[in-house]
């Protein structure tokens, strides 16, 4: 049974369904010409190959092959320029933390990369809402606070929202957007966060850049949803 800040960590009701931890760098032609070197040492716990489809425009170099367990719970991309690991089952920030640091550190050994030029941090959640009188109920959920006029607040029928924020030590770009599911069954919100530090930076320092981006962007989700949704992911009322 989980312990309880384990609990803390990942909440009862969670919209979580994905959190990616991503290093940018020069690029670096070792790893494109080597990416089996690092699917060697994780080829038992994540088996399945997933290549890149060419696309008109782009260089194949820079799109990530991906690593993957059998069951797409988790995952690794990596291509010349960028690394990261991605889980679909987020088992808490101790857990996640300690995954990346342990594969991370595999992936310094063989291809030692020491300057990078990014580090992002991304949870995207799904919030299901029903309509109340054909339209959003946005207050409910989350704590926007867009400027409109009165006969305008609170009466979206569809959403879609980017902004970009500084804050101490990083910039948070956010994306708020209604859609539905594959079978038309279900709406939701989409809630995508991503917390990047940027300039020059060192991969002994993943740790803590780290610790901060996950600390950075928590307070903000928290601040973000409206006080009786975030009780309720809390497991704090119904």
């Amino acid at each position: 049974m989980p312990d309880e800040l384990q609990l803390k960590e990942t909440y009862p009701n969670a919209p979580l369904i994905e959190a990616v931890f991503e290093i940018r760098f020069s690029g670096e032609p070792r790893i494109e010409c080597n990416r089996d070197l690092f699917f060697e040492k994780v080829r038992e716990e994540f088996p399945c190959v997933l290549v890149p489809q060419a696309k008109d425009g782009r260089f194949i170099a820079l799109d990530p092959h991906r690593f993957e367990k059998a069951d797409g719970s988790a995952g690794f991309m990596i291509a010349m320029d960028k690394f990261a690991l991605y889980v679909r089952r987020y088992p808490g920030f101790k857990t996640f933390s300690e995954m990346i640091l342990k594969w991370f550190s595999i992936f310094h050994e063989i291809y030692r990369i020491d300057s990078l030029k990014r580090t992002g941090l991304r949870y995207i959640n799904l919030i299901p809402f029903s309509r109340e009188s054909g339209l959003i109920p946005l207050h409910h959920l989350l704590n926007l606070g867009i400027q409109l006029p009165n006969e305008m607040v609170n009466r979206f029928e569809n959403l879609s929202l980017t902004f970009t924020t500084r804050t101490t030590g990083g910039i948070i770009t956010t994306k708020v957007e209604s859609i539905l599911s594959p079978d038309q069954s279900q709406e939701a919100l989409l809630l995508d966060f991503d917390y990047a530090k940027v300039g020059e930076l060192e991969f002994q320092d993943v740790g803590k850049y780290l610790r901060e981006s996950h600390s950075k962007t928590k307070k903000f989700f928290e601040d973000l949803l409206a006080d009786k949704y975030l009780e309720f992911i809390k497991g704090e009322t119904i």
